[in-house]
């Protein structure tokens, strides 16, 4: 492992931990994040996201250089299809904000991991 791999192989272990939590206990996780039961829109929602993180997240741990900019454009894209209910009123707002977050978080440790990697260039 070195500096560009460990943090985007960190991140991959989060993700699939995340994607376990999301398939296996969806109600629980979105009660805690929202303060309100889902309905099975919400349920079903939550799954696929847990499906998409546990495998983008084995991926990155797994691979960690050979899709990076496959993973960054998986997370920029479900932040930017977050964003909008990130940001109107709505009982899904909180959810949507903290997908949001995780997803730019992702996508900002594995370009960071990215530049680490070549010392800091481009």
């Amino acid at each position: 492992m070195n500096a560009a791999t460990t943090p985007v192989r960190a991140a991959g272990a989060l993700g699939v931990a995340w994607g376990v939590a999301l398939l296996a206990r969806p109600e629980p996780l979105w009660r805690a994040v929202t303060g309100s039961g889902p309905d099975e829109i919400d349920v079903l929602a939550a799954r696929a996201l847990g499906v998409r993180q546990l495998v983008q997240g084995a991926a990155q741990a797994a691979a960690p250089t050979h899709l990076r900019g496959l993973f960054v454009t998986v997370d920029l894209l479900h932040a930017a299809t977050m964003l909008p209910l990130a940001v109107r009123p709505g009982r899904r707002r909180r959810a949507a904000a903290l997908s949001t977050a995780v997803a730019l978080a992702s996508a900002a440790t594995t370009v960071a991991a990215g530049r680490a990697g070549r010392g800091g260039h481009r």
